[in-house]
């Protein structure tokens, strides 16, 4: 494999390992970038490289997480000219301080980012070195793109580099004395010098990963590509060995560098699915996720249970009878009972169950907000209810609407599936009036997921493999059409949403299917797994999909 310069590119950056074969010196800028912000909260940094005022748009051509305690350093890169030995070059170094150097460009450079920028001439034949200390004192402060932050103010990014010292900001002190270096004590403090991948003590050149950053050509920017065949790519950032990942059978980097396959294997860049539990006495239905544990009820068995996202620490936290569905909050697990008609709650830890509802005709769907618990009667002369999650009087939303399923809630309203007869999607405000119908020409409604603008569900039709995967906006004019993201699917139980997909379970046919919220995959869902019994619940993550199968017994994950 070979590191190749992008063709129409002017600069571009070099990659360490490959030396010069001449007497002469080599033309180079190396970049030694270093931090006085604690590293446990540097969350990355970027380097975008091309002409002066016209990289602020640019992909960056380097980005790493590096950061060493207690030198702060980031890392080193090396910079040469394609062209002209004395040309013109710009940098611009972006580090995200509780956030990522992506979101800090999004976000204009603040909520916790450090932006510094240099522009210089290479001199021809001599290799230079340019500090550039990404201060605290610069935090959020953004400044034009032409000029860079110095001790919290805005400067010229002009900068000047001779022979035998380091490159320094063209700036003039406020006493018209000698040049600000603008480097900080730290720059350059654990890095060696010379040619890019050269660590200092502390690692200095950790994982810089360059790549080929699309740049418009009129730019006449820099950067690099690293050029790798078939399914193989540069994931490590350590370009002294490059394209040494296989994309096809990584674990670690499946079908894309840094998407761990969690425990599961990768094969033909896909991965596969993880069993977390296999039931021995109780077969789950439901689930809900927080940052850390799998927390679900078992329907026949009746038992609300927690074990870690990796399956181990399986432990009971209440018994019940017939527990339907089940949500979490900061403190509690809280599910509903159907023979028992109860909502009840226990702490996530384990403890003693409090019953918060009682009396209820077979207590189903469940949903919180910040106060209260809610949850549906499911039977022929219904109810929506409401009570505080520390207990008392029970509240109808809403009474006498046939076979509401589930929940989902919004800061006005609560909304809710039908199953069987009239299939509707209704609505009641979180003070109780009577309700009223959000979407029409929906049969047999059953899944519910939410988002900021959407309101999502599944319709199972009548026969088979007649189920949709429908939604409508929260502001559209009531009663609403529904817009169909998938059809064709064989009985959709269950449902979760994240910020670019719904996500779902088909009990017939069994599989897990993804399909994107905004349309673009025009009805042609994702199969993300086939299987099992009969998958209900879902559940995701940042990095999951979680589901259980209550005829098989079990519940698995698979990286999104």
């Amino acid at each position: 494999m070979k590191t190749t310069l992008t063709p129409r590119l002017r600069w571009a950056l070099i990659v360490p390992g490959l030396a010069f074969a001449a007497c002469r010196e080599p033309t180079q800028v190396t970049l030694h970038l270093s931090t006085d912000a604690e590293c446990v909260d540097v969350q990355g940094t970027s380097i975008t490289v091309g002409a002066h005022g016209k990289i602020e748009d640019k992909d960056p051509a380097a980005r790493t997480n590096a950061c060493s305690d207690p030198s702060g350093t980031i890392g080193t890169l090396v910079v040469v000219p394609s062209g002209d030995k004395d040309g013109e070059v710009s940098v611009r170094v972006v580090t995200g301080v509780g956030k990522s150097a992506e979101a800090c460009v999004k976000d204009g450079y603040v909520g916790g980012c450090i932006v510094a920028r240099r522009t210089l001439r290479f001199l021809p034949h001599t290799p230079v070195d340019l500090p550039i200390a990404m201060s605290v004192d610069c935090l959020d402060v953004p400044c034009e793109a032409t000029q860079t932050c110095l001790k919290g103010k805005c400067v010229s990014s002009q900068t000047l580099c001779s022979e035998g010292s380091d490159c320094k900001l063209e700036q003039p002190a406020p006493d018209g004395g000698a040049p600000d270096t603008g480097t900080g004590g730290a720059a350059g403090s654990g890095g060696t010098g010379g040619a890019a991948g050269s660590g200092g003590a502390a690692g200095s050149d950790a994982g810089i990963d360059a790549s080929d950053a699309g740049s418009d050509a009129a730019d006449a920017p820099s950067d690099v590509s690293v050029t790798c065949s078939g399914t193989l790519a540069e994931c490590d950032g350590d370009l002294t060995e490059t394209c040494e990942t296989d994309l096809s059978t990584s674990a670690a980097n499946c079908g894309k560098c840094g998407r761990s396959c969690l425990g599961g294997t990768c094969t033909a860049g896909a991965c596969s699915a993880v069993t977390l539990y296999t039931a021995t006495t109780g077969f789950p239905t439901r689930l809900a996720l927080d940052a850390t544990h799998v927390f679900f009820v078992d329907y026949t068995g009746g038992s609300v249970r927690s074990m870690l996202k990796d399956g181990t620490g399986v432990q009971i936290l209440a018994g019940g009878k017939e527990c339907n569905r089940i949500a979490v909050d900061a403190t509690h697990v809280y599910w509903t009972e159907a023979t028992s008609k109860l909502a009840r709650r226990v702490p996530k830890a384990g403890g003693t169950p409090e019953n918060l509802a009682t009396g209820n005709n077979s207590a189903i769907g469940i949903a919180l907000d910040g106060a209260n618990v809610y949850f549906s009667e499911n039977s022929s002369v219904g109810a929506v209810n409401k009570v505080a999650k520390t207990g008392g009087a029970m509240t109808p939303l809403s009474s006498g609407v046939p076979w509401p399923l589930e929940l989902a809630v919004t800061s006005t309203h609560v909304y809710w599936t039908t199953f069987e007869n009239n299939g509707a999607i209704r609505r009641a405000p979180l003070g109780g009036t009577t309700p009223e119908i959000v979407a029409t020409n929906v049969t047999n409604s059953f899944a519910i997921g939410i988002d900021a603008a959407n309101l999502y569900f599944s319709a199972l039709g009548v026969g088979a493999n007649k189920g949709q995967i429908q939604y409508i906006p929260l502001n559209a004019t009531l009663p609403a059409t529904p817009t169909t993201l998938a059809s064709a699917q064989p009985n959709p139980r269950g449902m979760a949403v994240d910020a670019t997909h719904v996500y779902w379970t088909n009990a017939d046919g069994p599989s897990v299917m993804k399909i994107a919220k905004d349309g673009s995959d025009q009805l042609k869902p994702t199969v993300i797994v086939t299987g099992g019994v009969e998958p209900l619940g879902i559940a995701v993550d940042d990095v999951a999909v979680y589901w259980a199968d209550d005829k098989a017994g079990t519940i698995k994950r698979i990286a999104k």
